[in-house]
Order: structure tokens, then C-alpha cells, then sequence
């Protein structure tokens, strides 16, 4: 088996017990209130939308930036798991990082190798480009951000945040 297969694979069933804690931990109820920014469509748009909830219960609309990824459903959660990272067959577009959509409205970026810092600021760009919101509401969204422990021991399980929103762990 390929090792970038078997990363992936890795990565996705950290990033699923990952999110599945994190969900159980942040779990919240509220209303919803409707939001629909402004958003550049995305080359490989398919025509359809991705409705996301924040935090909040908040509902924002955007060009589907799940076209062309592989994905992979969690049985026991019923919850999909859409590798941003990788185009539907199996490339990996960078191998410091990977991003997961969960059909729960969740994402989660695994910091793999490199320096943490240049790694967050890759990532982050990435995100910015498949999901292109303005900071201010990519900081509202269900949004985890770890490290493996081969990037950085000392961050291992810790949420990291992306650079710009509050509270944002500094990275080396």
C-alpha cells in the first residue's frame, strides 16, 4: 500500500476521534440565524453550495469545496469525512498538512510535518482558498487545529486555532 494511502488513512481516523471529542465537548444550542456572504466561486465548483453552521448555529452558504475530494463515512457516526487535501485520486496536494470536512460542519487540519508555524500558514492558505470567507467568520466556524506528535512532540493533542483568530496557540 502506498504511504501516502496509509497517511491518509492515518490522519483520518485521528481526525475523526479528534473531531468526535471535540464535538462532544462543544457541543452548544441556540437559534439560527441565516448568513450568506459573498464569496469568489472556486475553479473547480461544481454549481452546487455547502451550507456550514458555526458555532453559533449561525448558517453560511458557499461554493462546494468538496468537488473532486475523496471521502469516507464513519459507520458508527454517520458522519462523512472529505480529504480537501487529496484530489479524488488519492494526490496528495501537500504532505505537511491535511484538511478534513466533516458532514457535521466540522474541520479539522492536521499539522504532519515541517516547521508548525510554516506549516499552520500553508494550511491556513489552503483553507482560505477552498473556503473563501472572511477571518473574522473561518474563526466562527467548528474548526480544530492539531499537531501530530512527529511535527512537534510538545503539541501533540493540543488545539492550536489558526494564527489569526483568538486565542491561537504561537507556533515555533
Amino acid at each position: 500500500m502506498r504511504p501516502s494511502i496509509v497517511l491518509g488513512i492515518a490522519l483520518a481516523l485521528l481526525l475523526a476521534l479528534t473531531l468526535i471529542g471535540w464535538k462532544l465537548h462543544t457541543r452548544t444550542e441556540g437559534t439560527v440565524a441565516t448568513t450568506t456572504p459573498h464569496a469568489v466561486q472556486l475553479p473547480r465548483d461544481s454549481g452546487a453550495a455547502v451550507v456550514l453552521t458555526d458555532r453559533s448555529g449561525r448558517v453560511i452558504t458557499v461554493p462546494d469545496f468538496t468537488y473532486g475530494h475523496p471521502s469516507v463515512e464513519v459507520e458508527d457516526t454517520g458522519i462523512t469525512y472529505v480529504y480537501l487535501t487529496q484530489s479524488d485520486d488519492l494526490v496528495e496536494h501537500d504532505p505537511r498538512y491535511g484538511i478534513v470536512y466533516g458532514s457535521d460542519h466540522s474541520f479539522t487540519i492536521g499539522l504532519l510535518s515541517g516547521s508548525p508555524k510554516e506549516t499552520r500558514a500553508a494550511a491556513e492558505a489552503k483553507l482560505r482558498e477552498l473556503v473563501p470567507l472572511p477571518d473574522a467568520i473561518l474563526c466562527t466556524l467548528k474548526l480544530a487545529v492539531r499537531a501530530a506528535d512527529t511535527i512537534e512532540p510538545r503539541l501533540a493533542g493540543k488545539e492550536l486555532g489558526l494564527s489569526f483568530c483568538p486565542n491561537a496557540v504561537p507556533l515555533p
